[in-house]
């Protein structure tokens, strides 16, 4: 099983002081949230997942946790493109009608941020790195520490080794575009499409 973490980390923190192993029997940990280095000032990106519960993400990257880091750096940038949001629109799958129900709500929210009528693509992402590491075209391996930042909490790769941090690896660049295409293509066609095939 490959499990792929959206949010705050607090069941990960907790099935780790139940069990320190327990992570370790997963064929991958992927979690989308922090940034890839330092937050630059004008950024303005939000480490939501971070910042929802910061201990228990003190502690997952204070362990020995094989983790894939998602940054949300990285993440921000699948944006969908107009082309991407009129073949949702007219999706008949059941997934894309099911997208469709919120995402124009989710591109309300993100036209002031983005300047455009479009969202982030930041789950989808984080899960489509998880499934096929492919899709990422560059990582490194950085120990990640959480500092307050601006009256916010993010979680960031450190350029210089931290004691008591193993290093993790965080994937800092992908192939947005071949993503954005394969995102969209899943919603237009079968859920599992090898499903029977082999």
């Amino acid at each position: 099983l490959d499990l792929i973490a959206v949010g705050a980390l607090t069941n990960l923190a907790a099935a780790l002081t139940l069990d320190p192993e327990a992570l370790h029997r997963y064929r991958s940990v992927t979690w989308l949230g922090g940034v890839s280095q330092r937050p630059d000032p004008t950024s303005g990106y939000f480490d939501a997942n971070a910042l929802a519960d910061p201990e228990a993400t003190r502690a997952i990257f204070a362990s020995d946790t094989p983790i894939t880091v998602v940054p949300i750096d990285l993440s921000y940038q699948a944006v969908l493109e107009d082309a991407h949001l009129d073949a949702i629109r007219a999706g008949e799958t059941p997934q894309a009608r099911l997208a469709w129900q919120f995402l124009p709500f989710y591109c309300d929210f993100y036209e002031t941020f983005l300047g455009r009528w479009s969202a982030c693509m930041h789950d989808p992402i984080a899960g489509a790195i998880a499934i096929d590491p492919s899709f990422g075209t560059r990582e490194v391996s950085r120990s990640v520490v959480l500092e307050p930042f601006e009256d916010r909490i993010h979680a960031h790769g450190q350029l210089e080794p931290v004691p008591g941090h193993p290093p993790k690896r965080i994937v800092d660049a992908a192939d947005v575009s071949r993503f954005l295409d394969y995102f969209v293509e899943r919603l237009l066609g079968p859920v599992a499409p090898w499903y029977g095939t082999e």
